[in-house]
């Protein structure tokens, strides 16, 4: 049961928000920008276009991406349970988003796995995570994969190429690094 509180959470208050007017001067989402991605006053706290649509409309558009498959909001939903602190959630919708080829997922995945948070710690996998990041050409992965290059000994780099190359071999339609190369 706890797993699915945050996802009621967000389906309570969009039939919330859509049942009732916010007033013209109310900042409905305030409670939001204390996640620390943006200052408050900057207008790419989240995304540029968010002050076009309501708390509830967001999150019914998350909600159907997600439903649909779509890695964008899979993503989203995983940062948005990160900076709220569910670690295990965001691992959660994280891998489902780097499993459908989000390379910004990846990078994450490579962070969480680094860190311990959301899942037990694996520098290999975050090896892993970082080297597809990587070719994904995310920006910051080159500099992860080489911070985290100094922690491993060659036969752990080996084994997060090898785990890599073997994600990508399976997912030959939605990464498009070439595994080929790579061996």
């Amino acid at each position: 049961m706890p797993k699915f509180f945050p996802i009621l959470l967000l389906m309570a208050a969009a039939a919330v928000a859509q049942n009732a007017a916010p007033a013209p001067d109310a900042d409905e989402w305030a409670p939001f920008r204390k996640t620390g991605l943006f200052t408050a006053k900057s207008a790419l706290w989240i995304a540029p276009d968010m002050e076009k649509e309501t708390v509830g409309e967001f999150s019914s558009r998350l909600l159907d991406g997600t439903r649909e498959g779509d890695p964008k909001a899979m993503a989203t939903l995983g940062r948005l349970f990160y900076v709220r602190g569910a670690t295990v959630r965001a691992d959660e919708w994280l891998a489902k988003a780097a499993e459908a080829g989000h390379a910004g997922a990846m990078l994450d995945l490579g962070a969480m796995s680094a860190q311990g948070a959301g899942r037990a710690q694996d520098v290999v996998e975050a090896y892993k995570w970082f080297w597809l990041a990587t070719w994904e050409q995310v920006p910051g992965a080159d500099a992860a994969l080489l911070e985290i290059s100094k922690k491993l000994t060659a036969a752990q780099v080996v084994q997060g190429v090898q785990r890599a190359v073997k994600f990508q071999d399976s997912h030959k339609g939605g990464v498009n690094a070439p595994a080929a190369a790579a061996r």
